[in-house]
């Protein structure tokens, strides 16, 4: 089996932070296949790598997203 990286960049600092999942289930979750609940088909991740993951698919199609990375995060 293997793994994707899924990354996405701040929206207020441009750090970059990166999740690597197994490929099939990124792809699934990506499109929409199965159960849509991040927490569900990646229970492995913590909060912040689901969060990864939940904004890169809003992305991906084409929705309002808006990822902040933990440091930003915490300064709000």
């Amino acid at each position: 089996m293997s793994d994707t990286t899924v990354s996405m960049e701040c929206r207020n600092c441009d750090a970059k932070d990166a999740v690597t999942v197994p490929t099939v289930d990124v792809e699934e979750y990506m499109e929409g296949r199965g159960s849509m609940f991040c927490q569900d088909r990646f229970p492995f991740l913590n909060v912040r790598g689901r969060e990864i993951l939940i904004q890169a698919h809003r992305k991906r199609n084409d929705m309002f997203h808006w990822y902040m990375c933990p440091t930003c995060w915490e300064k709000m």
